[in-house]
């Protein structure tokens, strides 16, 4: 039914012929109708040659207004260049407010959404990015004194197409000159909006972006320091005040993070990404019904906030019905769409797929997420369990074997290579995957595996010990390894 839904509103092509095709048909009919007996009268007739038509456009009318023809967005990244090794935070703030300039210039565009994602979504490589459909330009700096160089790599170029050179304190400037020639480049005239919505001194921007620094090392203490320097110098700097509530939340302060970043949400009712960080703060905190409304505004005010789709889709069904996009599946798909390269929704759409019996659809998913990064752990690893639930073994060994390749010491491939052999009943490579995974900190489920692995070699005592430590490690009394851990610890003695 949804495909046909998608066909009327026109989101499949032949969609808009569907009313020409019916009113032009529709006239045939009526005539034959009308001359085939005397079931109609001439009046009726007459009132029926328009009344028709317009009926035949206004339900269709209905149907683009129930669901509007999707945005197809320019999708532009930028991003510092990858291959540069005196990355500091100077290059990060001309990034962002490079990045920010242009996000806020070209309003049906997607620009590095990732910014101020705390884990949900972290940047790709440029490589994905050009594969997923991006714009992308890599800027690189190479400072030399007091000033500032930088140079701008659009998408596959080898070679820097343009440097700037500005002080070290014309950061505004300089990101100002970045963003004007990406426009150009990208053939657009228009006017160059502010990175943010206040005017901030260079004082305040420089201890803000520092604090950004040190955010991404988790250097709680020193991160909060310089957003707290940003506000006493402006106290209106909504960043710095949502970067401090991310240092509270680092620091493991969850009370005032929430405070902090209630007030910012307060403060800026208006601000989508005060209310995006706001409502991602409590999805982390597992709070489903804080997060909601403001993930919903969010997503109503910008079709293209493919982070408030994820997050919604995280929240029960029955609360999305107010909603155009009103599932789970409809967000991450629509997330998807605009933006290939978001794993974290492929990966929360493949789960729900599975359950409703569409292997193949998120086989599909999966496929040409690690066509666009086939280097992804994440991917190959949702990949290794879809085709080991599928009961293709030797398949997902080749998915384990390919993490053990790219991460030596991945403690999940290990765990799931050793639920390969523990089905292909290669006991010993079985408990040397096991073992390594457990050396890792891999699941506690290595301890349930071993013991069944020792209780098939006939090593009863070794079976018993780790049957034992797996009750031991146990979430809570309903977990149901353990307890089947316990039985046969049990059944042992």
């Amino acid at each position: 039914m949804s495909a046909v839904w998608n066909f009327l509103c026109g989101e499949v092509p032949g969609g808009f012929a569907v009313p020409l095709v019916l009113i032009i048909a529709f006239f045939p009919v009526l005539v034959f109708v009308y001359k085939a007996g005397e079931y109609m009268k001439r009046s009726t007739y007459l009132r029926w040659r328009w009344l028709g038509p317009s009926a035949i456009i206004f339900i269709y009318a209905l149907f683009w207004l129930q669901a509007p023809p999707k945005i197809d967005p320019l999708r532009v990244a930028v991003i510092p260049l990858q291959s540069d090794n005196e990355t500091d935070w100077r290059l990060s703030a001309t990034v962002d407010l490079t990045a920010r300039r242009i996000d806020n210039t070209l309003t049906k565009a997607v620009v590095n959404p990732w910014i101020g994602s705390r884990g949900e979504y972290s940047q790709p490589s440029a490589d994905v990015l050009i594969r997923s459909g991006y714009r992308v330009f890599q800027l690189q700096r190479q400072s030399s004194g007091d000033s500032i160089r930088i140079g701008v790599y659009p998408d596959e170029s080898a070679d820097a197409s343009v440097h700037f050179v500005y002080k070290n304190s014309d950061l505004l400037k300089l990101s100002h000159a970045v963003s004007r020639w990406i426009l150009d480049y990208l053939n657009r005239d228009n006017e160059l909006s502010e990175p943010f919505g206040n005017q901030y001194a260079n004082e305040a921007l420089e201890a803000y972006y520092q604090g950004c620094e040190y955010l991404k090392m988790e250097s709680s203490d020193s991160a909060a320091a310089f957003f707290k320097s940003a506000i006493d110098s402006d106290s209106t700097f909504l960043q710095a005040r949502i970067g401090l509530a991310h240092s509270y939340e680092i620091a493991g302060d969850h009370g005032n993070a929430s405070i902090e970043m209630l007030s910012v949400a307060q403060t800026e009712i208006k601000s989508s990404e005060a209310l995006l960080c706001l409502g991602e703060l409590f999805l982390r905190s597992l709070n489903w019904e804080d997060a909601e409304p403001p993930l919903k505004i969010v997503l109503t005010d910008d079709p293209l906030a493919i982070r408030a789709c994820l997050g919604l889709a995280r929240i029960h069904p029955e609360r999305l019905k107010d909603l155009r996009l009103d599932t789970p599946d409809k967000l991450l798909v629509e997330a998807i769409r605009l933006d290939p390269a978001f794993e974290n929704a492929r990966i929360a759409l493949t789960g729900p797929l599975v359950k409703q019996g569409k292997v193949y659809r998120a086989r599909k998913l999966l496929t040409e997420g690690l066509d666009i990064n086939p280097l992804s752990i994440d991917l190959l690893l949702k990949m290794g369990a879809l085709e080991l639930n599928s009961g293709n073994i030797e398949v997902a060994r080749d998915y384990y074997d390919k993490i053990m390749t790219l991460e030596p010491q991945s403690a999940i491939a290990a765990f799931n290579l050793g639920i390969v052999d523990y089905k292909t009943k290669d006991y010993d490579s079985a408990i040397k995957n096991f073992r390594n995974s457990m050396a890792w900190d891999g699941p506690v489920d290595c301890f349930y595996y071993l013991g069944l692995l020792y209780q098939k070699t006939d090593d009863l005592a070794r079976a018993k010990l780790f049957f034992n430590k797996r009750w031991e490690f146990r979430e809570d009394d309903d977990d149901y390894f353990a307890i089947k851990a316990k039985e046969l610890s049990e059944a042992i003695n």
